[in-house]
């Protein structure tokens, strides 16, 4: 089929040679422009759904995996919760926050670490809560505890208690854990070190509770074994501090104020004159009190001696200071016993205001006599 010009139109058309070359190239630009935007088009959206249908099968294995993880921990769970007795029954606690305490309980007291740590992320996670491998400080370590156990939520004295009793258990569990991980980058000789400081803070420990049971209990018969305990537990936590402390990032890489080891020898001398002030003691029990001191004394230098034998066996290398955690450690040490451990022994706000804090400077430690505050104060 075609098409013939006639008469003045085809005149002008064959005037115009270089028209169909104009068109010819026109159309051939345009066509391939066409057909490459085409084709750009296809291969970014092929592209895209490959990467989707990559990532949508990958998130659906990771889900399904997550299921049957959920499911059957949580059978262990309840198989768990069926042989227990329940531990927080207060009604007026919310059905959902007991239950969730219940089950920390049993996880706890069972020692099912593995299931614990799936618990808190699956069903208490948040910005604060969430367990992680590493922490930026230690601090950040303790408020994920306190998170995960605020014993403010119960209305109970026997609730709170049994909360505190839960974090504490907890902590030692997760104690447990990063000093295994901790132990396990350690050379022999290295281990052999730490595990030689162990024993050493163990027999110091057992000593100071002594004195401090002397002290505030047998002898001064006032106070109660829930202070026993609190001491006892901040003890704990001190050395579970120089561990831990190994296993976070950025933690006790500073410098700190020395502490020398003759102001905390001088402490029987400073007790003596104290409990003498008060009148409340016998001669007999303040000699009691003064030798079961000596021995506790002699106790923790032994245990500071190796600790400060660290840095000539190559522990210095690790991720922890600690020259910098001992002086941590000697100064909280000299802070109790300017207080005569009247910090772990009273709930008088008013009182507790005289007393040395653990973040009082160096400075106010070393100048402070608690005999002089309370004759000022009083």
């Amino acid at each position: 089929m075609g098409y013939i010009l006639k008469g003045d139109k085809f005149k002008m058309f064959k005037n115009l040679k270089v028209l169909p070359f104009i068109i010819y190239s026109f159309v051939f630009l345009l066509g391939n422009s066409i057909d490459a935007i085409a084709q750009d088009e296809i291969i970014d959206i092929t592209d895209y759904k490959e990467v989707s249908t990559a990532e949508e099968k990958t998130d659906k294995i990771v889900k399904q995996q997550n299921l049957v993880i959920d499911q059957e921990n949580q059978k262990i769970l309840n198989s768990l919760l069926e042989k227990s007795p329940l531990t927080f029954t207060n009604p007026s606690e919310s059905d959902e926050y007991r239950k969730m305490a219940n089950e920390l309980s049993v996880l706890i007291y069972k020692d099912r670490y593995d299931l614990l740590i799936w618990y808190i992320n699956t069903y208490l996670s948040d910005n604060k809560t969430v367990l992680k491998d590493k922490y930026s400080s230690f601090d950040e370590f303790k408020t994920v505890i306190s998170d995960i156990f605020p014993k403010n939520r119960f209305s109970t004295q026997t609730d709170m208690n049994e909360m505190s009793r839960m974090k504490q258990r907890f902590y030692e569990l997760m104690f447990q854990s990063y000093e295994h991980q901790y132990l396990s980058s350690l050379t022999d000789k290295q281990k052999k070190i730490i595990l030689k400081e162990k024993e050493a803070w163990i027999k110091y420990k057992e000593l100071a509770i002594g004195t401090f049971y002397k002290l505030h209990i047998e002898e001064g018969g006032s106070i109660g074994h829930t202070y026993y305990s609190d001491y006892e537990t901040n003890l704990t936590n001190q050395y579970y501090g120089t561990i831990l402390s190994c296993s976070f990032d950025n933690e006790y890489l500073g410098s700190t104020v020395k502490v020398d080891n003759k102001l905390i020898n001088s402490a029987p001398k400073y007790f003596r004159k104290y409990l003498t002030y008060l009148g409340d003691y016998s001669k007999e029990t303040i000699d009691k009190v003064i030798t079961a001191l000596n021995i506790e004394l002699k106790a923790w230098n032994e245990w500071i001696k190796i600790r400060e034998s660290y840095s000539k066996n190559g522990l210095e290398s690790t991720d922890c200071a600690y020259d910098y955690y001992t002086e941590k450690l000697k100064k909280q040490k000299l802070i109790d016993l300017r207080n005569v451990y009247e910090n772990y022994a009273t709930s008088s706000s008013s009182y507790g205001k005289i007393l040395l804090k653990d973040n009082s400077s160096m400075k106010d430690v070393i100048n402070y006599n608690l005999k002089d505050v309370r004759e000022e104060a009083f």
